[in-house]
């Protein structure tokens, strides 16, 4: 995630409330269902991520608001997950279209019971496709079932054009990079290797 300025400066917290559409951090985060510790004067709250960034540069963050934490929910032994992207350089460069995955299988490992697959850089904000997450869940995990879910988030995002990327590259590599953090974040969920 960046380059070395930027690791050794930035934070997590400053990317999620920057609230920038390429934002790397976040759709890991959304996928494994992080919540925002939120404090003021007033006091203390708790909010979800997923949905919390409302438009480029909006968030539900209040003007006398700090995020003060990021709390993620313990790993289950039975989910793998897994953040792809694309970029024109290694280092330093916006992403082009980014995919976080994350699968927790039943406790016989045959069947997805919760999927979650969201984007960066296709949307003005970190993207979940909805429709191929239900597309997995409660279902064996096959290398076809894998694909389609695929098409679907394909399907499902509307980039735009700009100077990185054409609209149709980002869409075709949105299925590309779905379809490998999904079979990632399948094998890791298989071997209880978890979060990486």
């Amino acid at each position: 995630m960046g380059g070395p300025l930027v690791r050794s400066r930035a934070t997590v917290g400053g990317n999620i409330v920057n609230a920038r559409p390429c934002a790397d951090t976040v759709p890991p985060l959304v996928a494994l269902g992080a919540r925002l510790c939120l404090e003021s004067v007033a006091g203390a709250r708790v909010a979800d991520l997923d949905g919390f960034i409302t438009g480029p540069g909006q968030t539900g963050v209040g003007p006398d608001e700090l995020l003060t934490a990021i709390e993620l929910p313990p790993a289950s032994a039975r989910a793998g997950s897994c953040y792809l992207k694309i970029t024109r350089r290694a280092a330093m460069e916006v992403t082009i279209a980014g995919c976080a995955a994350s699968i927790e299988l039943d406790p016989e490992l045959r069947s997805v019971s919760r999927a979650r697959l969201v984007f960066t850089s296709v949307a003005p904000t970190p993207w979940r496709a909805r429709e191929a997450e239900q597309q997995l869940e409660g279902q064996p995990p096959t290398p076809e079932r894998l694909r389609a879910a695929a098409a679907a988030a394909r399907r499902s995002v509307q980039p735009i054009d700009d100077h990185r990327a054409t609209a149709a590259f980002r869409a075709d590599v949105v299925e590309v990079i779905a379809r490998r953090a999904l079979e990632t974040a399948l094998g890791r969920a298989r071997s209880h290797r978890g979060r990486p």
